[in-house]
């Protein structure tokens, strides 16, 4: 089964000279246990066809025109948005390119772990500090002040 569908994709971004097509026909289908990764130059758009993927473009100017995106068997564009929260962080989610916006240096790897998981399961206590792969200290897997 294809953990992730994306068929003929379209974006558009409102420009001040009018509409802008970004992305045209994307397509892409990716396997459970399938490693992907989107390569190209800077500024081709593999961030903005990863934020069109999980419903995180900025309306406007940014609009997804066209296509299907399936996470999981659902249909991510007729998401409501509160499905879309519950399925980001659970069941997709995306590791932004800028490492100093995707991890915080100043925290553990298990905090920051942690409160992805404090986010977005019920896990608490030792469950979730097992989770994130964090022995011990409650703090070091969103479970006291030094994750917050």
């Amino acid at each position: 089964m294809n953990v992730l569908e994306v068929a003929d994709l379209d974006v558009t971004l409102l420009t001040r000279d009018g509409v802008l097509k970004v992305i045209e026909g994307f397509s892409l289908r990716v396997a459970a246990g399938e490693t992907v990764a989107l390569v190209g130059e800077s500024g081709c758009g593999k961030s903005l066809t990863a934020l069109a993927v999980m419903r995180l473009l900025p309306e406007p100017p940014a609009r997804i025109t066209g296509g299907r995106v399936r996470i999981g068997g659902r249909d991510v564009l007729a998401l409501p948005e509160r499905e879309m929260v519950r399925l980001r962080g659970r069941e997709a989610a995306m590791i932004f390119q800028d490492p100093m916006s995707a991890l915080n240096p100043v925290l553990s790897i298990g905090a920051q772990i942690g409160e992805v998981l404090r986010a977005h399961t019920d896990l608490a206590g030792a469950a979730r500090r097992e989770r994130a792969g964090v022995a011990g200290d409650r703090r070091r897997a969103g479970g006291g002040a030094a994750a917050r």
